[in-house]
């Protein structure tokens, strides 16, 4: 088991280590899972990954982090906040990728939920985005759960994608 900086009802949230890559690869390699991120990715451009993710914890304080079962400890995914030009402004992006056995249990939204809170609570952030194919439903439920609303399009990697944002003092999300 590993000791949490954030947990959620179900979850705990914890910095990434290279020792990760096994479970991260269950999702990096899941054409299904990965279909509205860039791609899938091989166990090298996930080494990679995981050292941009690392670095942004040491520049930024924040990052994707992992979630576990906090009953269990079994590995759920990802999901944190990244800084992100867009528009030539820097926002902070919350972002998650669970794994697709954890799909559908509402774990998507609790965890974004955990994040959002830490990140206006903690990080002391008056803003957070989220960008999101405009096809991707079920992360636009995710988004407007916790209280974000549909901003703008943007391109993203080549792609139009719409951003989601929400305030801090506009939050209307309460994570119990």
């Amino acid at each position: 088991m590993h000791t949490y900086f954030l947990t959620s009802e179900r979850m705990g949230f914890r910095e990434m280590k290279s020792s990760d890559l096994p479970n991260l690869m269950t999702i990096f390699s899941d054409p299904i899972a990965m279909t509205y991120y860039q791609d899938t990715k091989t166990e090298q451009e996930a080494l990679q990954w995981i050292k941009w993710t690392k670095q942004n914890y040491q520049v930024f304080q924040t990052g994707l982090w992992v979630v576990e079962d906090k009953q269990e400890g079994n590995f759920i995914g990802l999901c944190g906040l990244i800084p992100h030009k867009i528009d030539g402004q820097v926002e902070i992006e919350i972002g998650y990728l669970l794994k697709r056995s954890y799909w559908n249990q509402g774990l998507a939204t609790e965890a974004a939920g955990a994040c959002l809170k830490y990140g206006f609570d903690v990080l002391k952030f008056n803003r957070i985005v989220s960008l999101i194919s405009p096809d991707h439903a079920a992360s636009i439920r995710v988004a407007q759960k916790i209280g974000m609303v549909r901003e703008k399009m943007v391109i993203e990697h080549e792609k139009c994608v719409e951003m989601y944002g929400v305030n801090k003092n506009d939050s209307t999300f309460i994570n119990a």
